[in-house]
C-alpha cells in the first residue's frame, strides 16, 4: 500500500472550510475497529431507541409482559378500569405505544373482545402503525380490534346499511370542479353570485362541519344579505353531488352523524358492538366527529367506556374545525373522566424541549379555555427527557431564499460525510468527513407553504442529494394517474361526468372535448348519474349530436365495456396493471419519471384493498400527506409543518422562520389565528430528535416581487442562550488545480 499524503496533509491541501462546526472523526480506524465502535453505537440507539418508532422493540417481539416496558404513568393508563379516560400526551410521551398496551391488556386480561374495541383516528398511516403494534401484542389472537379513520369508518357504516346507495368519494380537485358546475346553474337563475369559488366552497365545507345542510339557517356563513344566494348555492351542489352518486369528505361525517342521532334502532346496534373506545389524536377533533363519539359511547350511558389521547398544544388544524376547546368539553360532558398525563419525552434533547416549550408557554389565550386546560389535572405543558445533546438551538440567517436552500443541502452533506451524488467528485467537501455519521433519511426540511419547497428541492436535485416530498399531489394529482384512476373509476359504475372528460384521449377511439361536453349537458338537463346516461346513450340519439359523432361516441362506450369485460374478476392491483399496458397510457408516461414513481405508489396502496375497488377509491380519495411519508426511503424528507406532525427525524430544519411565514399571515380574508400558528410552529421543533436548525432569507420573492423579511417573533421568544445565530455564505464552487508532487 502506497501512501502519498497523511491524513492531516490531505486535510491542509483541500483548502475547503466547513459551512458548520462537525467534529471529524479523531483517527482513522482499521475494518475490526470499525466494526466495533459501529456495534457499540448501534447498542447506544436501541437503548434510546424513541417509542413513537414504528420499529418494534424487542421486548414487544417476544410479548412479554404487556406493563413492564411502560413507564409508572404509562402503566396507570394501561391499568384504568372502566368509564371515561383523557390522556394529555406531550410530543414524544409514548402516546401510540400506551393506546396499543391498554387495547392489548383489556383483550388479554379478558376485560373485552376484541371485536367489540375500535380505535379511531386520522391518517392511515396511524391506524396502520396501531395495527402492525397490536399484530404483535396479540401475536396467536384470530381476531382484531376495528382500527379506522374517522372518515372511513363512516364510510364502512353508510356501507353496511342495506337501502343506502353505493356512492363515490371525490377528491378536492373534483369538489372545486363541481362548485364551478353549480354557480353556473345559479347564475342561469337569475342570480348574482360575486364571491370566488374557493370562497363559497369554504363556506360549504364550514356548515357540513357544523352538521348543518341547505334547509338549515345559513346566516352566519353566508355574510350580510347573501342568505338566500348561498343557500341555493349550497342546494344545486348537493344536488349535483346526489346526481352523479357522489359525496365529499364532509358528507361522510355529516350523513352518519345524521344517521345515528337520528334513528336509536341503528345507534343502538353501534354502541352495543363498539363497547370500547379509542380516539387518537383527540386535539384534531371538531364538531361532527364529536357528535359520532357521543353518539357512540353517549355521556348519560354509565357503560361508555371512551379513552381520547392527545395534546391540546397540538392542535393545528381549525381550518378542519378541530377546536382545543373538545379537550374541556369532554370532561364538562363527561363527568367522571379520569385524566392522566404523559411528561416523559424519548424522542428530543433537553434543548429542543426547553425552546419549544418557551414558544409555547407565550400562548396568548384570551378565553377562559386556557385556564380550563391548565385545570386539566394540573396539566404540565412541558415534558422532560433528560437526553443531554447540543446547547444551543442553530438560527441560519441567509441572504435569500437560493442561498438558504444552498445553506441546507451543503449541512446535510457534511452531517453525512459528503455522500451527495455529486460532492466528493467536486470537492465540496472535506475528506475529513467522509466517515458516514448519518443517512439521508434521518434529514427532514420542514415549510409553511408548499411554495417554498420547489427552490429547495431544485437546488437538491442539482447537488445530487435524494429526497422524497411527502406531498400526496405529487401521487394523485398526477395527469396520468387522474386519467388512470378515472377509467378504473367507469369501468366500476362510480364514475362521474369529470372522469369521462379525463379519459376522452386515452383508449382508441377517443372522442372529442365537445362530444364530451354535448354529452355532460344533456346528462345534467336530465339528471342522469353517468352509469345511466352511458346506457341511455347507446340506445338513443342525444340531441344536439351529429350522427357521426354520435357514432363515435357509441365506438368509444363499446371500448370502454370491451375492457371492462376483459377486467371482469382481476384484484385492484391487476387493473391497475392492465389499464397501464393496454392504453395510450403506456406511451404517454413513458418517459416521466414522476408518472412512474407515482403508479408504483398507487400499485402499493391497491395491494391492500384485493378485489374491493370501492374501498380502494375511499382510501385513495382520503389519503394525507403524511400517508405518503416512506420512512424505508433512504431519501432526505420535504414536507410541510402539518404533514410533519406524528414523525420524527434526527436532523430538522425548519426554513422561512420569518414574519409573514411564521405567523403565516393569510391578508385581509382570512384572519391569522397567532395561538394555531404558536402550536404548529410547536410541532414542527417537537420532530427533532438531536439537531434543530431554525433557517430564514433576509429577502424573498414573494408574488414576483423581492421583498425584505425580518425574523419571526416566535423565535425570538426563544431566549437568547438558547440560540445560536450565525450567517453562513455558501461557498461558489472553485475551479479545481492539479496539484504537483514536486
Amino acid at each position: 500500500k502506497v501512501q502519498i499524503f497523511t491524513q492531516q496533509e490531505r486535510e491542509k491541501l483541500s483548502k475547503q472550510k466547513a459551512l458548520f462546526t462537525f467534529k471529524p472523526p479523531k483517527k482513522t480506524l482499521n475494518k475490526k475497529q470499525a466494526e466495533k465502535k459501529a456495534n457499540k453505537k448501534k447498542k447506544k440507539i436501541k437503548q434510546e431507541e424513541p417509542i413513537e418508532k414504528i420499529r418494534l422493540n424487542e421486548d414487544e417481539k417476544k410479548n412479554e409482559d404487556i406493563l413492564t416496558t411502560l413507564n409508572k404513568d404509562q402503566q396507570k393508563a394501561v391499568l384504568h378500569q372502566t368509564g371515561p379516560l383523557m390522556i394529555i400526551a406531550g410530543p414524544g410521551t409514548g402516546k401510540t405505544r400506551t393506546l396499543t398496551h391498554r387495547i392489548a391488556h383489556l383483550i388479554k386480561e379478558k376485560k373485552a373482545l376484541s371485536e367489540n374495541i375500535i380505535a379511531l383516528t386520522f391518517t392511515n398511516k396511524a391506524a396502520t402503525e396501531m395495527k402492525e403494534r397490536l399484530q404483535v401484542l396479540l401475536k396467536g389472537n384470530k381476531t382484531f380490534p376495528l382500527i379506522a379513520t374517522f372518515h372511513s369508518l363512516c364510510f364502512k357504516i353508510l356501507q353496511e346499511q342495506k337501502n343506502f346507495p353505493q356512492v363515490s368519494v371525490i377528491d378536492d380537485n373534483e369538489r372545486r370542479a363541481l362548485i364551478l358546475e353549480a354557480i353556473k346553474e345559479v347564475k342561469k337563475k337569475g342570480i348574482e353570485i360575486d364571491e370566488k369559488p374557493k370562497v363559497l366552497l369554504d363556506k360549504i365545507v364550514s356548515a357540513k362541519q357544523q352538521i348543518l345542510g341547505p334547509k338549515d339557517d345559513l346566516k352566519e356563513f353566508a355574510g350580510e344579505g347573501k342568505t338566500k344566494s348561498f343557500t341555493l348555492l349550497y342546494q344545486t351542489y348537493q344536488n349535483l353531488l346526489s346526481t352523479q352518486k357522489l359525496c365529499d369528505f364532509e358528507d361522510l361525517i355529516y350523513t352518519v352523524v345524521k344517521l345515528l342521532e337520528k334513528n336509536n334502532s341503528i345507534k343502538n346496534g353501534y354502541t352495543k358492538r363498539f363497547k370500547f373506545i379509542f380516539v387518537d389524536e383527540y386535539q384534531d377533533i371538531n364538531h361532527g366527529q364529536y357528535r359520532i363519539i357521543k353518539a357512540l359511547a353517549p355521556p348519560d350511558n354509565p357503560n361508555s367506556n371512551i379513552c381520547v389521547i392527545g395534546d391540546p398544544d397540538q392542535s393545528i388544524y381549525g381550518f378542519r374545525g378541530s377546536d382545543v376547546r373538545y379537550f374541556s368539553r369532554f370532561t364538562k360532558e363527561y363527568n367522571q373522566t379520569k385524566i392522566i398525563s404523559l411528561t416523559k419525552n424519548y424522542r428530543s434533547t433537553e434543548t429542543i424541549l426547553e425552546a419549544s416549550y418557551q414558544i409555547i408557554k407565550n400562548r396568548a389565550d384570551s378565553t377562559e379555555e386556557a385556564a380550563r386546560l391548565e385545570n386539566l389535572s394540573k396539566v404540565s405543558r412541558r415534558v422532560y427527557s433528560e437526553i443531554m445533546g447540543h446547547k444551543k438551538i442553530s438560527i441560519l440567517e441567509l441572504l435569500n431564499e437560493r442561498a438558504e436552500a444552498e445553506t441546507i443541502s451543503l449541512a446535510i452533506e457534511e452531517m453525512i460525510g459528503g455522500t451527495g451524488h455529486h460532492s466528493i467528485d467536486t470537492g465540496r467537501v472535506k475528506d475529513s468527513y467522509t466517515a458516514k455519521e448519518k443517512s439521508f433519511s434521518d434529514f427532514a426540511v420542514l415549510f409553511r407553504t408548499k411554495s417554498q419547497s420547489r427552490i429547495i428541492a431544485d437546488i437538491f436535485n442539482k447537488r445530487g442529494i435524494p429526497l422524497q416530498e411527502v406531498n400526496k399531489d405529487k401521487i394523485f394529482n398526477n395527469k396520468h394517474i387522474k386519467q388512470m384512476m378515472s377509467l378504473l373509476k367507469i369501468i366500476e359504475d362510480v364514475g362521474s361526468c369529470l372522469d369521462l372528460e379525463r379519459i376522452n384521449k386515452i383508449i382508441n377511439p377517443g372522442i372529442s372535448g365537445q362530444t364530451v361536453d354535448i354529452f355532460k349537458t344533456w346528462a345534467t338537463n336530465n339528471k342522469f348519474s353517468l352509469k345511466k346516461a352511458m346506457t341511455t346513450a347507446g340506445r338513443f340519439p342525444l340531441p344536439e349530436m351529429s350522427r357521426q359523432r354520435q357514432m363515435n361516441f357509441n365506438a368509444f362506450i363499446n371500448t370502454v365495456l370491451k375492457i371492462k369485460k376483459e377486467m371482469k374478476s382481476m384484484t385492484v392491483e391487476k387493473k391497475l396493471l392492465y389499464i397501464s399496458e393496454n392504453t395510450k397510457l403506456k406511451e404517454a408516461s413513458k418517459n416521466s419519471t414522476e408518472s412512474k414513481q407515482a403508479f408504483d405508489n398507487l400499485v402499493n396502496i391497491s395491494k391492500n384493498h384485493k378485489n374491493n375497488s370501492n374501498e380502494f377509491f375511499t382510501s385513495i380519495t382520503l389519503q394525507t400527506d403524511t400517508d405518503t411519508y416512506y420512512p424505508q426511503a433512504e431519501r432526505v424528507s420535504l414536507m410541510t409543518m402539518h404533514a410533519a406532525k406524528g414523525l420524527e427525524f434526527p436532523v430538522v430544519f425548519i426554513t422561512g422562520c420569518e414574519k409573514g411565514y411564521i405567523p403565516f399571515e393569510r391578508g385581509e380574508e382570512k384572519q391569522t389565528d397567532i395561538n394555531e400558528e404558536r402550536r404548529l410552529f410547536y410541532v414542527a421543533m417537537t420532530r427533532a430528535k438531536e439537531r434543530l436548525y431554525l433557517t430564514r432569507a433576509k429577502k424573498r420573492r414573494i408574488f414576483g416581487k423581492t421583498v425584505s423579511r425580518d425574523l419571526s417573533p416566535f423565535v425570538k421568544d426563544i431566549e437568547k442562550k438558547l440560540r445560536i445565530h450565525e450567517n453562513p455564505v455558501p461557498k461558489k464552487k472553485k475551479r479545481h488545480v492539479q496539484l504537483e508532487l514536486f
